[in-house]
Formats: structure tokens, C-alpha cells, sequence
């Protein structure tokens, strides 16, 4: 949520690559509310943070059934 980009880009891509390792590194990112911020992120002018959350989003929705309940259980973004 930092407002300066070159910050804020890398630490998505951050999450994103996190997501994209076992489970135990996508529910760290879950665990601490990684979700609460998306649907804000979403909705940023910078189409380079959607698109890094879009894919962060994705690699939840390819995890385990608990990852994928946790992302469907936020009503707000479906």
C-alpha cells in the first residue's frame, strides 16, 4: 500500500513469487491479510499493480482447497 511505485511493485511481485512456492509460503502470504489488501490493490490506476496482483490472486486460486475457500470466502472480490 506504499504510495511510491518503485516500492510498491516489487513488494507485490513479492507476494506473487511467494504464492507461487508450496503451500506453507501462500498461507504466510494469506496469514497476514494479503486478501484484505487486494481488493484495494484491485482497484489502483497503475495497471502494472493489477496486473501483479491479478497474478499473486491466481497463484492463490492454484494452491489447496483451504487457500482457494479463503479467496472465495471474500465476497468483495468475487
Amino acid at each position: 500500500m506504499h504510495p511510491n511505485l518503485s516500492i510498491s511493485i516489487p513488494a507485490i511481485r513479492l507476494i506473487g513469487n511467494f504464492t507461487t512456492g508450496n503451500s506453507i509460503h501462500a498461507n504466510m502470504i494469506l496469514k497476514n491479510g494479503f486478501l484484505n489488501y487486494a481488493y484495494e490493490l484491485l482497484d489502483n490506476k497503475k495497471f502494472v499493480v493489477v496486473k501483479e496482483v491479478c497474478w499473486a490472486l491466481s497463484n492463490i486460486t492454484a494452491g489447496t482447497e483451504e487457500q482457494i475457500l479463503q479467496f472465495l470466502i471474500r465476497k468483495d472480490l468475487i
